[in-house]
């Protein structure tokens, strides 16, 4: 725990006094023994670690002026989580180091490239125990025996990085005779920590969070089954949530305003079918051009209404970070790639570029109506944002029935794998002659069955490279793909007969039958040819018969809930690489072609039952006052900034 000594929060009136408590470089967190609120101060100039520790050895706090600095030590996830939210994920150095003389009791570690050398000689500048750790894989490893100063990365975990020092600097090691070598000149910015361990917070600091106060962000506000959307562009975003927020509490760049029914928004240029839990095209921004949309910041309200108290888990896909807060509550838990934000725990963030951010909150919530505000910043190359939710606590992106904020449509129970494999499927391969076509390669893959020369294997997954396929000769080879699959509950409502669409995709050309059924529809989307329905042995069947290595076909077919039917499909390759893969999706999307968020390949799949979902409906809030009034349903408001 921290164990310097309590110092009083100064009079407010002391702290207006104050003008560099104004600055954004000072923060406030209750990282002290007890909750106790310290002060913190980021600084970006890059240094080396000796500067660093000898630049913040000689500041005193700014409250008073009565506690010297050191570079910060962390005692906690939390607190990691805070530095990297102030230092907007940029690579930092903190109090830590192995090397003699620069911290009580740091020597050394003698197990380089071991587990032991993550505690073993390493101590903070602070004098803190050395308990809480958070090294990246493979570190520390005292690369090339110059390393001794610890560095947070831009990831959140610890590195070992060279010092600055030189040979026997900043004394002559005693414990460990010759072990202080002459190190290289890694620089980075650095955190000073101030232990003032007020009881309170401070007056006139900011607070550590990722998100000002409710409420401060500039936009409208939501409506009956609306989000209030502003978008601003014209403005250069430095990679993190916290420049996000400045951008959008600035007066710069160009604001776009619009209500919204879901936050299902990205780049059509880039990701035209944005995040991976919701089915169809996205949203285009609202600034969106013929271009890569990049560098713009979005701020989102609504209010959500919970009919039923329980668990709820919010999902954010995001190309690149986001800040999402449940007003007045606390997250339970934070899963995936982002985390909690440890000062406003109201507050999940992945706050930093990703194309992905892959993150979820666990939430519990009484029957009631709830505030949301949602912050999405996009840098540069591919842009979207999706915000789902679904009832109960949800780990996986895959394990539930996510529904868009907004949303409120009821889902029922259903198969986490709505088709699937019954046992493993075998995969059959022969040669065949030189003509690259599906009949040729029928004929010679059923020859090579009928006198037993065929090669075999059983995959449980119908996503096979060129690599996996049994035969040893990749070129000028044919493929039948035999096996059984099942329809389970697609709905809710078991024994119905549903749509399934499968698509083809393959190199070269593939076709597909399902005995005892027909296919209706066949439909392609590479240009490449054209998909076409055969009849084969009295079963209608989707052909692609393409001698290219871009097949991608759909085919539209109805099959009972609760049955099982046996399928064989046909694989032609003449040469330049092959593959074969066999994908479905629910519904009909023949005319739509493949969405990853809906097609799943087919495979034996589990038993798992996603359980049913009911949506959180969007309900009026009210107006806000000043620039950004609501807009009407699908009209967007301009206004330029200077």
């Amino acid at each position: 725990m921290k164990t310097r000594s309590l110092d009083k929060a100064a009079p407010l009136g002391l702290l207006l006094l104050l003008p560099s408590l104004a600055s954004a470089d000072f923060y406030q967190a209750p990282f002290g023994p007890g909750g106790t609120w310290n002060v913190y101060e980021t600084v970006g100039t890059a240094a080396t670690f000796k500067d660093a520790l000898t630049a913040a050895k000689a500041k005193v706090d700014p409250v008073n002026g009565t506690v010297n600095g050191t570079l910060v030590s962390v005692i906690s996830q939390g607190e990691n989580d805070m530095l990297r939210t102030i230092r907007g994920g940029a690579d930092t150095w903190i109090g830590l180091s192995d090397r003699e003389g620069v911290a009580v009791g740091a020597q050394e570690s003698q197990t380089a490239g071991t587990p032991g050398n993550a505690s073993s000689g390493w101590a903070w500048t602070s004098g803190e125990p050395f308990v809480y750790k958070n090294w990246g894989g493979g570190e520390p490893n005292n690369a090339g025996d110059a390393e001794d100063a610890g560095q947070l990365r831009g990831d959140g975990f610890w590195n070992d990085n060279a010092s600055g020092y030189g040979l026997n600097e900043p004394s002559v090691p005693v414990i460990q005779t010759g072990t202080s070598q002459a190190e290289g000149t890694a620089a980075f910015g650095y955190v000073i920590e101030y232990f003032k361990q007020s009881a309170t917070p401070i007056p006139g600091i900011a607070m550590a969070t990722v998100l000002p106060a409710a409420g401060t962000i500039p936009g409208p506000s939501g409506g009956a089954g609306t989000w209030g959307v502003r978008e601003v562009t014209g403005i250069t975003i430095a990679g993190n949530i916290v420049d996000a927020v400045n951008q959008l509490k600035s007066n710069a760049g160009t604001s776009v305003t619009a209500q919204l029914p879901k936050l299902d928004v990205g780049d059509p240029q880039t990701n035209g079918q944005g995040g991976s839990a919701l089915a169809g095209a996205v949203t285009p921004f609202l600034s969106n051009t013929d271009a890569d949309d990049n560098n713009l910041a979005t701020i989102a309200k609504g209010k959500i209404s919970v009919t039923q108290a329980g668990t709820y888990t919010f999902q954010v896909h995001s190309d690149d970070g986001f800040a999402l807060r449940v007003v007045g509550q606390q997250f339970d838990s934070v899963n995936g790639a982002g985390y909690m934000d440890p000062v406003d725990k109201s507050t999940m963030t992945f706050n930093v570029g990703t194309g992905d951010s892959n993150t979820r909150g666990v939430i519990t919530l009484a029957a009631g109506e709830y505030d949301l505000e949602f912050v999405h910043f996009e840098g540069g190359g591919g842009a979207y944002y999706e915000v789902t939710s679904a009832q109960g606590a949800i780990t996986d992106a895959n394990g539930a029935q996510w529904t868009a904020v907004g949303d409120a449509a009821v889902k029922g129970a259903r198969a986490a794998d709505v088709v699937r494999l019954t046992g493993a499927a075998t995969v059959a391969n022969a040669a065949k002659p030189g003509d690259n076509n599906l009949a040729t390669a029928t004929a010679a893959i059923e020859a090579a069955i009928g006198n037993n020369t065929a090669v075999t294997k059983a995959f449980t997954t119908l996503n096979i490279p060129e690599a996996d396929m049994p035969i040893a000769n990749k070129d000028n080879y044919a493929t039948k793909v035999t096996g059984q699959i099942r329809l389970d509950d697609a709905d809710g409502t078991a024994g119905e007969a549903i749509k399934i669409t499968f698509n083809l995709q393959a190199d070269d050309g593939a076709s597909l039958r399902i005995l005892g059924k027909d296919f209706t529809v066949a439909t392609d989307f590479t240009g490449d040819g054209v998909a076409v329905l055969e009849e084969v042995s009295g079963d209608t069947t989707l052909k692609a018969d393409y001698p290219t290595g871009n097949t991608n076909a759909f085919g539209l077919i109805e099959l009972t809930e609760g049955e099982l039917y046996d399928f064989a499909a046909y694989h032609s390759e003449g040469g330049g690489g092959s593959q074969f893969q066999l994908w479905y999706a629910v519904g009909d999307y023949t005319g739509t072609g493949f969405d990853p968020a809906v097609f799943r390949v087919l495979s034996t799949g589990s038993d798992a039952i996603l359980a049913a979902n009911a949506g959180l409906a969007l309900v009026p809030e009210p107006s806000t006052t000043g620039l950004f009034g609501l807009a009407a349903l699908g009209l967007l408001g301009r206004r330029r900034r200077k």
